[in-house]
């Protein structure tokens, strides 16, 4: 049976509005084109994440003395932290209410050094996965790692090299027992998505390029479902108070 005819119209509009972000930010200097992009794309993103999660930007921090640097997106579940001063204000998330981070490029191809450098950063944060109360049965050891996601305009010309990038992604993560999902999004030459997830022995990826117009939203349909999964599969994780405030982990 095909996807809901409803849903196809949306994420095909959802996917149009995305490449209008990367559109309007074209031609800009570079530091004003960066922040101009991030805006947007992190707008038109807002499509793809369930309700009782927000994209911020700024930086994650862990109960361990981790933290990440200047992230383009992060999206925190409703019972999370991120901490400011005021609405519009760069956040301080604490990484146990951090659903994703979301890397957003003009070009995947060229920046994917880029990419990956960011992944690197993220990759070294951790949490208390065992701490969480989870739906359908106990915390996978990946939750205890935030997952990625990378999102460009511009990317690769065939699925098996999407796929490619996604274990490359992956593989910053260095520990494949703790490894979570990564998933790569592109809008052109193809909209395309390739996701990556160790799970033990069982390594799972998949991905595809969508040429006919018609499926063009489905990778965004596609980064819904896993986002909303995510949201659904972690009610909640305590956070660990004393190890932020004090320095002195208790979970």
């Amino acid at each position: 049976m095909p996807a809901h005819p409803r849903l196809i119209s949306f994420f095909n509009g959802a996917i149009a509005e995305l490449r209008a972000a990367y559109t309007m930010s074209e031609g800009a200097p570079t530091a004003a084109m960066g922040a101009s992009r991030e805006t947007a794309v992190m707008r038109a993103l807002r499509h793809s994440i369930p309700s009782v999660a927000a994209i911020h930007s700024g930086e994650v921090i862990d109960p361990y003395g981790g933290q990440s640097g200047q992230l383009d997106g992060i999206v925190v579940h409703a019972t999370g932290s991120a901490l400011a001063t005021t609405p519009d204000a760069e956040r301080i998330a604490l990484a146990e209410g951090v659903i994703a981070v979301i890397e957003s490029k003009s070009t995947l191809t060229s920046q994917w050094d880029d990419v990956k450098l960011t992944c690197s950063k993220v990759a070294k944060l951790r949490r208390p996965a065992a701490m969480g109360i989870s739906v359908g049965g106990f915390p996978q050891p990946s939750e205890a790692r935030i997952p990625f996601v990378a999102i460009g305009r511009t990317g690769w010309a065939k699925a098996d090299t999407l796929k490619e990038k996604a274990v490359d992604l992956s593989a910053t993560y260095t520990d494949d027992a703790t490894a979570p999902l990564v998933v790569v999004v592109q809008l052109e030459p193809h909209p395309g998505i390739a996701w990556h997830l160790p799970v033990g022995a069982d390594t799972r990826t998949s991905g595809a390029l969508f040429s006919n117009a018609q499926d063009e939203g489905t990778p965004l349909a596609y980064l819904w479902w896993h986002l909303g999964v995510a949201v659904q599969r972690v009610v909640t994780r305590p956070i660990d108070w004393a190890a932020y405030v004090n320095g002195t982990p208790t979970l």
